[in-house]
């Protein structure tokens, strides 16, 4: 009994090396051992914030511009590239099923208290991921989204996207909601977008587009560009462009 309880005083250590991937396995190994586990979980939602940390860097390496070009050679790093996405995404989806256990355990752990503004301080959140965690309780607002942008997180428009996709509806100005939904796009995207942009040519909607992953967003935005602009926020919206490897809106404008 003396060894079982040693082995039983080294767990929670041990939980905390393992991630939460490990704890789900261990969970499910016996019926104290999900005791145990579950007792370690916290509802305040910061281990799901290192979850979803996790799941975005399984998520990116086949994302990255530069693996992308690799993919496009044919040369044999081109296969071995193929190969690290499939094992990318088989990663993400570990870490998926991972977060689904632990807001099956912890509902409340997407609506805590600044869970919505860190979440979207993580670059390149998988679709998936940001669901769950809407799906959760999880809210998204309008300044929210700005910061991150104003922050130049990288996809952080999945979030409206997210939204949108399960019917849900926060302060997000429609003009927002359009510009990060490619899906909504005419086939005439660039005079579409443009026109929303001159309507509502805001520093945060210019901001957000330029932001966004996609180049045709950025594009509009540098065609919408008040003809006096502050220097200071022409500035911000180059080093925009620049960081998601847009064209400068100065080449387009």
């Amino acid at each position: 009994m003396s060894g079982d309880a040693t082995v039983f005083d080294v767990l929670p250590y041990c939980c905390q090396q393992l991630g939460l991937q490990g704890r789900a396995c261990l969970a499910a190994s016996s019926r104290q051992l999900r005791t145990i586990s579950l007792g370690m979980l916290h509802d305040d939602g910061s281990m799901l914030l290192v979850a979803l940390r996790a799941a975005a860097a399984a998520a990116s390496p086949h994302q990255h511009p530069a693996a992308a070009a690799a993919r496009a050679e044919q040369t044999p790093r081109a296969a071995f590239v193929g190969s690290a996405s499939i094992n990318s995404d088989k990663t993400c989806k570990q870490h998926l099923q991972a977060i689904t256990w632990l807001l099956s355990h912890t509902p409340t752990a997407a609506a805590a208290a600044g869970v919505a503004e860190r979440a979207l301080q993580v670059p390149a959140v998988p679709m998936q991921c940001a669901k769950q965690l809407l799906a959760a309780g999880m809210t998204v607002t309008y300044a929210q989204l700005v910061a991150a942008a104003n922050s130049m997180v990288a996809g952080v428009e999945v979030w409206v996207q997210a939204q949108q996709e399960l019917g849900l509806h926060t302060d997000i100005p429609q003009a927002a909601v359009t510009i990060c939904c490619p899906g909504t796009w005419p086939e005439e995207t660039l005079d579409y977008l443009t026109e929303v942009l001159r309507a509502n040519s805001t520093p945060d909607l210019l901001q957000l587009a330029m932001n966004c992953s996609g180049r045709s967003a950025a594009l509009a935005a540098a065609h919408s560009l008040p003809a006096q602009l502050e220097p200071l926020l022409l500035r911000k919206l180059l080093l925009t462009a620049a960081k998601r490897m847009h064209d400068a809106p100065t080449a387009s404008a």
